[in-house]
C-alpha cells in the first residue's frame, strides 16, 4: 500500500505548529490533530498532523475539530457513534491516498456483529435489560451502508445504530472492516482494540495525557493538541512515532497576505512544490493572495 509518506523511527518527537500544513477553519486560535494508526506490524506512517482554526468567542470541542478536519480532508475519514448523555465516542478512522476513495472497500459484517456475544445490542430483539428501546432487525445493514454512502461527502460515517435512536448503541465497530487491505488503513474497534484519547499542549507528544473525558466533554483552548492512539488489546502499547504534517493547500489560507507579487506557484494536491504545472491532472496555483484548483489534461 502506497499512501506516500516516510517510515519513521521510534523517537520522541515534538508537535510543531509551524510545521503544519493543512489547516482547517479560520481564526487566531489554534489546535493540532494527531492521530496513530495500528498497522499491526506493517510500516507504519507515523503521527499524522493536521491543524485547526477557530474565531474568538467560539467553543469547539473535540468532535467538532475532528470532523471539520475529515469534511475538508480528502484522505482522512472517521466513523463516530452517540452512545450517551456523555456525546459521540471516535470508534473507526482510515486513511488513504487521495485518488482512493477507503469507503468504497468498507464493510459491515451484521452477522457476525448479531453472533458476537460481547454486543449486548439487540440486532433483532431490543435488549430492555440496558434500556434499549427498538431494534433495527434485517434493516440494520441497509442503515449502516447508507451511512457509508453519505459519508462519500461528508467523510464523516455516523454510526445509525445508535443511542438517539434505539436508547443504546450498537458497540460493533469490530465488525466493520476493509475488504481491500491496499484501499488504505483503517482501525476500528471496541472488544479488540480502541482509539484512545490524548490531550495537552503544543510540545512533545510523550507530555500528552489521557483523558479521562470523552471528545463532546473535552472543548479546545488554543494551543492544544488532540492525540489519538489506536491501541490494540492484542499488542502491546505503542509510543508515539513521529509526526508527518500533511501537505495540503487548505481552503482557507490566513497566513496568506495580498503582497501584489505577480510570482505564479504551483502545488500538487498534496501541498508539494512544483517547478511547473503537471501535463495533466489536478494542481493547485497560487498568485499573491489567490489560491487556485485547476485541471490540467494532456489530450486538450
Amino acid at each position: 500500500m502506497a499512501i506516500g509518506l516516510p517510515v519513521v523511527t521510534m523517537m520522541a518527537h515534538p508537535i510543531d505548529f509551524s510545521q503544519i500544513r493543512h489547516w482547517t477553519g479560520s481564526g487566531p486560535n489554534k489546535a493540532a490533530l494527531a492521530i496513530q494508526f495500528d498497522t499491526d506490524g506493517k510500516a507504519n506512517p507515523g503521527v499524522l498532523v493536521w491543524g485547526y482554526r477557530w474565531e474568538d468567542g467560539q467553543s469547539p470541542n473535540g468532535v467538532d475539530m475532528i470532523s471539520a478536519i475529515a469534511e475538508n480532508s480528502d484522505r482522512l475519514r472517521i466513523l463516530i457513534q452517540m452512545t450517551g448523555d456523555m456525546g459521540y465516542t471516535l470508534d473507526g478512522v482510515g486513511y488513504s491516498d487521495a485518488s482512493n476513495e477507503l469507503l468504497a472497500s468498507l464493510s459491515y459484517d451484521l452477522d457476525g456483529a448479531a453472533e458476537d456475544p460481547r454486543i449486548s445490542f439487540g440486532f433483532y430483539t431490543p435488549n430492555t435489560m440496558m434500556k434499549q428501546t427498538s431494534a433495527p432487525g434485517a434493516e440494520a445493514l441497509d442503515l449502516v451502508m447508507q451511512a457509508i454512502e453519505d459519508a462519500m461527502d461528508t467523510h464523516v460515517i455516523r454510526h445509525p445504530l445508535n443511542y438517539t435512536v434505539y436508547g443504546y448503541p450498537a458497540y460493533d465497530y469490530d465488525w466493520w472492516k476493509m475488504d481491500d487491505e491496499s484501499a488504505g488503513i483503517w482501525n476500528s474497534g471496541w472488544y479488540e482494540g480502541y482509539w484512545s484519547y490524548w490531550t495537552g499542549t503544543e510540545g512533545e507528544l510523550d507530555n500528552l495525557g489521557y483523558s479521562g473525558l470523552g471528545m463532546s466533554s473535552v472543548y479546545l483552548s488554543d494551543g492544544d493538541v488532540h492525540g489519538w492512539k489506536y491501541l490494540s488489546f492484542a499488542s502491546d502499547e505503542a509510543d508515539w512515532l513521529a509526526p508527518v504534517y500533511i501537505g495540503n493547500i487548505p481552503t482557507s489560507v490566513p497566513e496568506i497576505t495580498d503582497d501584489g507579487s505577480e510570482t505564479v506557484e504551483y502545488y500538487s494536491i498534496d501541498g508539494i512544490r512544483l517547478t511547473t504545472p503537471p501535463a495533466a491532472g489536478i494542481y493547485i496555483e497560487r498568485k499573491g493572495a489567490r489560491v487556485s484548483k485547476r485541471i490540467a489534461n494532456s489530450n486538450l
